[in-house]
Protein backbone atom coordinates (compact mmCIF):
# COMPACT_ATOMS: atom_id res chain seq x y z
CA UNK A 1 0.00 0.00 0.00
CA UNK A 2 2.50 2.77 1.25
CA UNK A 3 5.91 2.32 -1.08
CA UNK A 4 8.42 5.07 -1.26
CA UNK A 5 9.80 7.19 -3.49
CA UNK A 6 12.64 6.36 -5.77
CA UNK A 7 14.46 9.90 -4.36
CA UNK A 8 14.27 8.91 -0.30
CA UNK A 9 16.74 7.63 2.16
CA UNK A 10 15.16 4.56 3.20
CA UNK A 11 15.92 3.21 6.88
CA UNK A 12 15.38 -0.44 7.58
CA UNK A 13 14.77 -1.47 11.09
CA UNK A 14 13.96 -5.09 12.33
CA UNK A 15 10.00 -5.41 12.10
CA UNK A 16 9.80 -2.09 9.26
CA UNK A 17 11.03 0.07 7.21
CA UNK A 18 10.83 4.10 7.22
CA UNK A 19 11.72 7.01 5.29
CA UNK A 20 10.74 11.26 5.45
CA UNK A 21 9.23 12.38 2.62
CA UNK A 22 10.15 16.26 1.51
CA UNK A 23 7.29 18.02 3.56
CA UNK A 24 8.88 16.56 6.63
CA UNK A 25 6.10 13.72 6.51
CA UNK A 26 7.31 10.08 8.38
CA UNK A 27 6.21 7.24 6.88
CA UNK A 28 6.60 3.71 7.82
CA UNK A 29 5.69 0.20 6.93
CA UNK A 30 5.56 -2.80 9.02
CA UNK A 31 7.17 -6.04 8.02
CA UNK A 32 5.75 -9.34 8.14
CA UNK A 33 4.67 -10.63 11.46
CA UNK A 34 7.60 -12.96 11.51
CA UNK A 35 9.86 -9.82 12.68
CA UNK A 36 10.70 -9.86 16.35
CA UNK A 37 8.35 -6.90 17.69
CA UNK A 38 10.12 -7.67 21.83
CA UNK A 39 10.19 -4.77 23.63
CA UNK A 40 14.38 -4.50 23.56
CA UNK A 41 13.71 -4.68 19.62
CA UNK A 42 10.90 -1.93 19.93
CA UNK A 43 13.13 0.20 22.15
CA UNK A 44 16.18 0.03 19.62
CA UNK A 45 13.97 1.02 16.83
CA UNK A 46 12.51 3.98 18.49
CA UNK A 47 16.05 5.10 19.10
CA UNK A 48 17.00 4.73 15.52
CA UNK A 49 13.33 6.58 14.88
CA UNK A 50 14.32 9.60 17.29
CA UNK A 51 17.84 9.90 15.00
CA UNK A 52 16.01 9.76 12.09
CA UNK A 53 13.87 13.23 13.02
CA UNK A 54 16.13 14.44 15.13
CA UNK A 55 14.24 14.26 18.60
CA UNK A 56 11.71 16.66 17.37
CA UNK A 57 7.73 15.44 17.11
CA UNK A 58 6.22 14.79 13.37
CA UNK A 59 3.66 13.79 11.65
CA UNK A 60 3.66 9.87 10.78
CA UNK A 61 1.85 7.73 8.39
CA UNK A 62 1.79 4.35 8.81
CA UNK A 63 1.02 1.11 6.69
CA UNK A 64 -0.66 -1.21 9.44
CA UNK A 65 -1.21 -4.15 7.08
CA UNK A 66 1.17 -5.81 8.81
CA UNK A 67 0.18 -4.80 12.63
CA UNK A 68 0.98 -7.55 14.98
CA UNK A 69 -0.76 -8.02 17.89
CA UNK A 70 1.86 -6.59 20.17
CA UNK A 71 1.44 -7.75 23.97
CA UNK A 72 1.02 -5.87 26.77
CA UNK A 73 4.72 -4.29 27.55
CA UNK A 74 5.46 -3.30 24.04
CA UNK A 75 1.94 -1.71 24.05
CA UNK A 76 2.73 0.03 27.36
CA UNK A 77 5.98 1.25 26.01
CA UNK A 78 4.56 2.88 22.83
CA UNK A 79 1.91 4.32 25.00
CA UNK A 80 4.16 6.01 26.69
CA UNK A 81 6.61 6.96 23.83
CA UNK A 82 4.46 8.42 21.25
CA UNK A 83 3.06 11.81 22.59
CA UNK A 84 6.84 12.12 22.71
CA UNK A 85 7.84 11.84 19.22
CA UNK A 86 4.57 12.03 17.46
CA UNK A 87 2.29 15.26 16.70
CA UNK A 88 -0.55 13.15 14.81
CA UNK A 89 -0.84 9.65 13.13
CA UNK A 90 -2.59 8.50 9.78
CA UNK A 91 -2.81 4.68 9.29
CA UNK A 92 -3.59 2.81 6.32
CA UNK A 93 -4.22 -0.91 5.56
CA UNK A 94 -4.37 -3.27 2.67
CA UNK A 95 -6.22 -6.01 4.87
CA UNK A 96 -9.08 -5.20 7.36
CA UNK A 97 -7.38 -6.99 10.29
CA UNK A 98 -4.71 -4.09 10.01
CA UNK A 99 -7.31 -1.43 10.55
CA UNK A 100 -9.13 -3.01 12.98
CA UNK A 101 -5.87 -3.50 15.22
CA UNK A 102 -4.83 -0.02 14.56
CA UNK A 103 -8.25 0.83 15.95
CA UNK A 104 -8.07 -1.47 18.84
CA UNK A 105 -4.71 -0.24 19.82
CA UNK A 106 -5.23 3.48 19.61
CA UNK A 107 -8.89 2.86 21.96
CA UNK A 108 -6.90 0.70 24.65
CA UNK A 109 -4.30 3.85 24.90
CA UNK A 110 -5.60 7.15 24.09
CA UNK A 111 -3.24 9.42 23.01
CA UNK A 112 -2.85 12.94 23.00
CA UNK A 113 -2.58 14.04 19.49
CA UNK A 114 -4.90 13.33 16.52
CA UNK A 115 -4.95 9.53 15.06
CA UNK A 116 -6.66 8.52 11.99
CA UNK A 117 -7.43 5.72 9.87
CA UNK A 118 -7.79 5.82 6.15
CA UNK A 119 -8.77 2.93 3.23
CA UNK A 120 -6.03 5.89 1.01
CA UNK A 121 -2.50 6.57 1.26
CA UNK A 122 -3.58 10.28 -0.32
CA UNK A 123 -6.29 11.05 1.77
CA UNK A 124 -4.22 10.02 4.36
CA UNK A 125 -1.22 12.43 3.99
CA UNK A 126 -3.36 15.12 2.99
CA UNK A 127 -5.10 14.77 6.24
CA UNK A 128 -2.03 14.51 8.04
CA UNK A 129 -0.17 17.90 5.82
CA UNK A 130 -3.21 19.64 7.84
CA UNK A 131 -2.43 18.46 11.40
CA UNK A 132 1.17 19.32 11.09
Amino acid sequence: MLTAPDHVNVIEFKASTMWVEEEGLVCVVLKEKKASRSVSDVKASIEKFKEATGHQKCGVLIDATHLPDFNYQVREYLGAEFPNLLSAMAVVSATPEGKLKAVAFFNMLAQPYPVRVFDHTEEAKEWLRLQL
